[in-house]
């Protein structure tokens, strides 16, 4: 009865104007249930009147214009290598979460990575991956799911630019350096891990050498840590769900003297290839 309700206070409408002005705010609601699911529209392959079709092409918000707003955003003097994949953890949730509504942390610290890589030059979201050596289904997603709940594009595009400014105040880095400096970095040498880990009573096994050299990957690259090279190899009869558990389970547990002999070795290593 709502939407018969609804529907005759349109079409009983003396004029479209009048019927335009009683449909607009619910266009407006459905457009932000549709931005916060992530969803395009839905009405889309419904059959419609034509006069409905007219007034909400008339009073539907028109989609964020993400790539449009480029233009007006004033230049943050980075270049797509001073970017990392995963947008800085508290740069995100203090800046940028706000304007991409039901999206995961890890998600959106990846979108606003593909944002960044925009502003430092990248003249689409494709490019943006390319520069970034970003995986190339991983940035779709993000560009084609997450780009939708963006209601305010000025704002978001602002909000972008206060990341950037937070990395040149930081002290820029070469993130795509790093990345090549441990795109080999599968495990570490027992020798490294032993004299930190077995005083705290912690055996160095296959596993935590491997996750080892993850945890270095992720703090140095700004990495996703599962798509570190250590996980790209085969782990014998390991699942991937206890690879991950296992993984966990280190970064979680992992002393504050083996983090902090960990980075260590991981600015030597980078040091010895010429990366800072």
């Amino acid at each position: 009865m709502a939407y018969l309700a609804l529907a005759s206070a349109v079409l009983d409408a003396p004029n479209f104007e009048s019927g335009a002005q009683v449909l607009a705010p619910w266009a407006r609601r459905l457009a932000d249930l549709q931005r916060a699911a992530g969803v395009g529209n839905r009405l889309r392959k419904m059959r419609r009147p034509a006069v409905i079709n007219e007034m909400m092409a008339a009073v539907a918000p028109r989609s964020s214009r993400v790539v449009g707003a480029l233009a007006a955003v004033r230049p943050v003097g980075i270049s797509p290598c001073h970017v990392p994949h995963l947008a800085d953890a508290a740069d995100y949730s203090e800046l940028v979460a706000a304007h991409l509504p039901g999206t995961s942390p890890v998600w959106g610290r990846r979108f606003t990575a593909l944002a960044l890589a925009r502003l430092a030059g990248a003249s689409s979201w494709p490019r943006a991956a390319e520069v970034l050596g970003m995986d190339d289904g991983k940035a779709i997603r993000a560009a084609t799911k997450v780009v939708r709940r963006i209601s305010d594009a000025d704002a978001f595009w602002e909000r972008v630019t206060l990341v950037a400014e937070r990395l040149h105040e930081r002290g820029l880095v070469d993130y795509a350096a790093r990345r090549t400096g441990l795109a080999d970095l599968c495990e570490l040498p027992d020798g490294a891990l032993a004299p930190v880990f077995r005083p705290l009573g912690m055996s160095v096994t296959p596993q935590r050498r491997r996750h080892a050299a993850a945890w270095i990957w992720q703090r140095f690259t700004g990495g996703d840590p599962h798509e570190a090279p250590a996980y790209r190899q085969e782990w014998g009869n390991a699942t991937a769900e206890s690879i991950r558990a296992g993984w966990w389970r280190f970064q979680t547990r992992l002393p504050a003297p083996a983090a902090t002999a960990l980075d260590a070795w991981g600015i030597v290593h980078l040091s010895g290839k010429g990366i800072s």
